[in-house]
C-alpha cells in the first residue's frame, strides 16, 4: 500500500485537547456510526497527547459523514479538524490505543 493512499474509513483528528484520550474520542464518533478503534498519538518521554489522533469506522459512509459534521466541533472546550488519514506502511510509535 502506498503512502499517498487514503483511508476511506479511518479519520485523522488534529488540534485535540492534551487531556483527549481514546476512549472519549471513540465516546464522542459514536454519534455518527459503529467505531472499530481509536488511538491518541502520545509523546514518549512525557506520555502527554501529541495533539492529534485517529479514530477507524466500521464503514466509510459513517467515516465521510463524521468528517463532514464533526470537523471544527468541539471537544474538550477545543475545536477539531479532520479528514480523511492516509495510509502508512508502519505504526505510528506512541499512539494511545484501545485494548479491545
Amino acid at each position: 500500500m502506498s503512502n499517498d493512499t487514503i483511508e476511506n474509513n479511518k479519520l485523522f483528528i488534529w488540534n485535540l485537547h492534551w487531556n483527549v484520550r481514546w476512549q472519549e474520542l471513540k465516546e464522542f464518533f459514536w454519534q455518527w456510526g459503529e467505531v472499530a478503534y481509536a488511538s491518541v498519538a502520545l509523546d514518549r518521554e512525557s506520555n502527554r497527547s501529541r495533539g492529534f489522533g485517529f479514530v477507524t469506522f466500521v464503514n466509510s459512509e459513517d467515516a465521510e459523514k463524521a468528517k463532514v459534521e464533526a470537523n471544527e466541533q468541539e471537544l474538550e472546550g477545543r475545536p477539531m479538524y479532520i479528514d480523511f488519514a492516509r495510509a502508512r506502511e508502519d505504526e505510528e510509535n506512541g499512539e494511545e490505543q484501545q485494548s479491545e
